[in-house]
């Protein structure tokens, strides 16, 4: 309304110019004023624009309370909101998204990346999309829906590869691999991977080389493949040495747990722990990814435990099931208190070991980790064997309810996929189909217009013909008009001859007469 009534000001000025020099002054106010309103906007943004980078900035100190990082976080979320749908005010959501993602606000995470899409797809941002489905995926992924994890980043997938973007195409195939395996889908997963590879040819991204050898070795190793296991574990490591991921990632130290565990199940310990103290020497291990650390002491612990190294303490095992809780790692926890159980059952102490397995069983169950809650029961049923019945029933019931559900979950992700490709295909042929009815009408119309320029053409001869015979026939008459002429003429000529000589007789017959 103040640019409105300025305006209007401005022009009834102009106005008046020519009636008094005196409303110059006037004038010169208004320049003023407006100058004044539109340096003002300039420092409201700029300001914005400090306050934003700060607030984001804030938000991911990691030095600060949750709550502190959360006001910050919706503070720059209250600028980002004022401003307009293009290309910075999305990359300013995925920067909020991503700090919510780190303070494991997921909740609200999701809600932004919605709000993202939506932006996305106003604007027809097919990379913005792509990325918004891509976290969308690792939303669900994280709450264990793979299902709908697995969708949406066959979205992601479907984008990038109209994209032709080859690193991305790569990252949510792993992704999607990761859910396969989950849910027990191994061929599925070993194919998303090598799918993966192969778009990786062209690229230098090691993070996503590591990722896919990684990942390799580790359904090789659920599936018992040793030697498989091993070659893909250690291309992981050969990749990480290389020293081109970045140090946080810890690269080195994941591929070393992953080859301490292998060798932990073929029941080589002395192996196994060498290359879990190699990667708990990693330099910031503990900063950069606590939860590897404290598998790492879990599995180092276990390990000394097997192989009769007991210093007569479960002090290490303590020790990672301190860090777990610290952190809310619940896999890591309940894995800690299985191991206890199994080490205070080894040195006799039933009742510590009865009481840990049922924790371990408690949290197992409450999270819905089917496969932890099945390793609780199998080690009740040793500690407490007057109660084997019960608990074997049990086992059983949820191992085939487990069984089911990951049948029903494997048939739904091979059904995404499979709707996915065949949407492909149908787009791919609508395609072709569009391109040859183009090509069809194309033709016709060519067809048509060869048809009538022949037929014009055509035309144009017979009348050039006609025209031609036309002028030929009076060109005719012409001459036969000129012949009746000269003929019309040879008589006149004849006769006058006939008349002069005639007229020469007399005269000669006067003439002698005379004479």
């Amino acid at each position: 309304m103040i640019a409105f009534f300025i305006e209007i000001d401005f022009l009834f000025l102009m106005d008046m110019i020519f009636v008094d020099k005196n409303y110059l002054t006037y004038l010169f106010f208004i320049f003023f004023m407006i100058s004044c309103h539109n340096d003002n906007r300039l420092s409201i943004k700029t300001n914005n624009n400090d306050s934003l980078s700060k607030y984001l900035e804030k938000a991911n100190d990691e030095q600060l309370s949750f709550e502190s990082r959360h006001k910050y976080n919706s503070k720059a979320l209250y600028i980002i909101n004022s401003q307009q749908n293009d290309s910075m005010n999305r990359v300013n959501y995925f920067k909020v998204a991503n700090r919510y993602f780190n303070m494991n606000a997921m909740e609200e995470y999701k809600r932004i990346v919605f709000v993202i899409l939506k932006k996305a797809e106003e604007k027809t941002d097919s990379l913005s999309l792509g990325k918004a489905y891509n976290y969308l995926g690792d939303y669900y992924g994280n709450r264990f829906v793979s299902d709908s994890a697995f969708s949406y980043y066959r979205n992601a997938e479907k984008i990038y590869k109209n994209l032709k973007d080859n690193t991305n195409i790569a990252k949510t195939l792993l992704n999607q691999s990761v859910l396969q395996f989950n849910e027990k889908d191994f061929v599925g997963s070993e194919k998303s991977v090598f799918e993966a590879l192969r778009y990786l040819k062209t690229s230098n991204d090691d993070v996503m080389q590591f990722e896919a050898n990684n990942i390799l070795g580790i359904i090789y190793s659920e599936l018992s493949e040793t030697d498989k296991a091993l070659e893909y574990h250690q291309r992981a490591l050969e990749i990480a040495n290389k020293q081109n991921i970045y140090p946080e990632y810890q690269a080195v130290a994941t591929s070393l747990n992953n080859l301490g565990y292998l060798y932990l199940k073929l029941n080589h310990y002395n192996k196994a722990i060498e290359y879990f103290k190699k990667g708990l020497a990693q330099k910031n291990i503990f900063t950069d990814k606590t939860s590897l650390y404290a598998n790492l002491k879990d599995n180092l612990a276990y390990c000394e435990f097997r192989s009769a190294q007991l210093t007569t303490s479960p002090a290490l095992f303590y020790e990672a099931l301190k860090i777990n809780d610290s952190i809310n790692n619940i896999p890591g926890i309940i894995s800690g208190k299985l191991n206890l159980s199994e080490y205070y059952a080894y040195k006799k102490d039933t009742i510590k070991a009865i009481a840990l397995v049922n924790e371990a069983y408690q949290v197992a169950k409450k999270n819905k980790i089917a496969t932890d809650v099945l390793k609780s029961l199998k080690q009740k049923s040793i500690l407490e064997p007057n109660k084997k019945g019960i608990f074997s029933d049990e086992y059983i019931r949820i191992n085939d309810s487990m069984q089911l559900g990951e049948r029903k979950v494997r048939n739904k992700l091979s059904r995404i996929a499979f709707e996915t490709d065949e949407l492909a295909i149908e787009k791919t042929q609508l395609i072709e189909q569009r391109k040859t009815l183009i090509y069809i009408t194309l033709g016709i119309i060519l067809l048509g217009v060869l048809i009538f320029v022949i037929r014009f053409q055509a035309a144009k001869n017979r009348e050039l013909k006609l025209v031609q015979e036309q002028q030929k026939a009076n060109e005719e008459i012409y001459q036969l008009m000129l012949n009746q002429q000269n003929k019309i003429e040879e008589v006149r000529q004849s006769e006058r001859n006939a008349s002069h000589r005639n007229c020469t007789t007399a005269y000669s017959e006067n003439y002698s007469a005379h004479a």
